[in-house]
């Protein structure tokens, strides 16, 4: 009978350790994707573009929630010879702000008219039903600096799975050394 409660428990404990270890390899999954999205786009070719619209645009999806602001961007830009158009302020879709002073430094920065330096992703569709990659500014790399936290939860995950396994060997030495 205490044999089967200390297996019970350590194999208990192994699936426990198995779904820290497995949510901390998750999030240093994502956290090393953002990482190299944000790293990739560093070594894009620049292009300069001009600024054809800088505005803040709206939305609201009920008259019970606030409205959402965010910068609407169109630019224009030259590569291989063709004249296309870009929307993105960085990789993603550009973020939605609850307040309107949020947008204000960017429509000073990309104003209707001025030329800035953009990265062009080399390896986008050259189809021209689909727009080329291409952003004005580069994500943040924190997550490549932060992947060692999520690494904790692997180790202590893999660290319980390994105690557990010691535990349930041990208890089956003690039973065969004391029938």
């Amino acid at each position: 009978m205490e044999r089967g409660k200390t297996i019970g428990g350590s194999v208990y404990l192994i699936f426990i350790g198995l779904a820290v270890a497995a949510m901390g390899l998750l999030f240093m999954a994502l956290l090393y994707k953002s990482y190299a999205g944000a790293k990739e786009t560093r070594s894009w070719p620049k292009v300069e573009v001009t600024i054809l619209e800088s505005a803040v645009g709206e939305r609201q999806f009920s008259k019970e929630t606030a409205k959402e602001y965010s910068l609407k961007l169109l630019y224009g830009y030259q590569w291989e010879g063709e004249a296309l158009f870009g929307t993105h302020l960085k990789r993603r879709d550009n973020p939605w702000y609850k307040e309107q002073k949020k947008i204000l430094p960017y429509l000073k920065k990309y104003s209707v008219g001025s030329r800035v330096e953009a990265f062009v992703n080399p390896q986008s569709p050259k189809n021209p039903a689909e727009e080329r990659e291409i952003v004005l500014e580069h994500e943040t790399k924190a997550g490549g600096y932060s992947i060692w936290f999520p690494g904790l939860f692997v180790v202590g995950g893999f660290g319980i799975v390994i105690k557990a396994l010691m535990q349930i060997f041990s208890s089956k030495s003690k039973i065969r050394a004391h029938p």
